[in-house]
This record gives structure tokens, sequence and C-alpha cells, in this order.
């Protein structure tokens, strides 16, 4: 006779094999990419898979390993919880981190702000467009929107600010047109057919 504490491991320990089984498979199929997260609520599988050396590091700003673990983890919080663990989702936050391409560990903080701001712009436009809301909620999630949109364009000046050392450039040109000339001002581009 089999007591129950033992029928109790062993379950787990066959529910644990399932779900490392399944972790590899689901890592054998993302293995094409060069990074992205696998996503099997089913099994609990939530994991990142790096198949390009060097990704992290560009992600985080940093070869610092615990710092990388952070800045996936900070990306994988700024999500709405109803994005969180949806694997097209995850993929877009790390393209959108990528795409910033932070040089150090400050810019890779403010790239987490920028993508927590944008996320949130987004879900209080969303629900801004929602019917059947007091005047009230309209104008709170309107003023909100407006003001993580707004958050969002100063994380980016920030941003800029931090890349050009603070410096802007300026560039003044002068034209001097004789009597009779003509001109034109803008950019011209001549047809191409």
């Amino acid at each position: 006779m089999t007591d129950k504490g033992s029928l109790a491991r062993d379950e787990e320990e066959l529910l644990a094999l399932r779900r490392e089984t399944r972790r590899r498979e689901l890592i054998k199929q993302g293995s094409g990419k060069p990074m992205s997260f696998i996503v099997d609520k089913e099994h609990g599988v939530n994991e990142l898979v790096v198949n390009s050396p060097g990704l992290l590091e560009e992600i985080a700003g940093s070869d610092d390993e615990d710092y990388q673990g952070m800045v996936i983890y900070w990306l994988q919080q700024a999500l709405p919880d109803s994005m969180r663990l949806n694997e097209e989702m995850e993929n877009a936050a790390l393209a959108l981190i990528r795409g910033i391409s932070p040089t150090n560990e400050l810019e890779s903080m403010l790239a987490s702000q920028m993508l927590a701001s944008h996320f949130c712009s987004l879900e209080l436009a969303r629900r801004t467009q929602s019917m059947g809301q007091s005047f009230d909620q309209l104008s709170r999630h309107s003023n909100m929107t407006n003001k993580f949109m707004r958050t969002f364009i100063a994380q980016f000046e920030a941003l800029q600010k931090s890349r050009n050392g603070g410096k802007q450039t300026i560039q003044v040109q002068h034209i001097n047109i004789e009597g009779g000339a003509q001109a034109v001002v803008g950019d011209v581009s001549t047809g191409g057919g």
C-alpha cells in the first residue's frame, strides 16, 4: 500500500518533469530568434531565451549579469497586467528597449521608464475611449493619458540630452539673394522618372 505523501511527491515530480520537457521544446522552437520570451501558462513556463552572445548586454547597457537580470525583470513588470505573460508583448518590449540601444545603466533605467510610460499612456488612452463613462471618469483618463504622454516626451528629451552631453546644436544658414533672382527654401528632390 502506498501512502498519500509518496503519491503527492510522485505527482509533483511528474509535473516538474513535464514542465521541463515542455520548456525544452519551447526553447528549441524559439532558437531561431536571437532572443525571445517563451511563455506557456499551462506548463508554468515564462523564460527568456538568448541565442546571441552580447544581446543582454546590448539591452541592459551593462556587462553585469545581475543588472541584466534586473532589466529583464523591470521590462516584464512595466507591462500592464493584460500584456504580461503574453509572449508577443514581452518580445515587443524587448524590441523597444533594443531599439533605444542604452549605452549604460542609467540609459537602460530610463529606457525601462520610457517603456512603462508608453504602455500606461496607451492603456489610459484605451480607457478614455470606453463607452459609458461619466464625465469625471473621461476627464480623469484623458488628463492622465496626457500626463503620461508628456512624461514620455520628457524622458526622451532626457535621453537625448544624456547622449549629446547636454549640448544643443543649432545650424544657422545665411542666404543672399540678389535683385531679380529666385530662390527655393527647403528640401528639394528631383523626380525619379
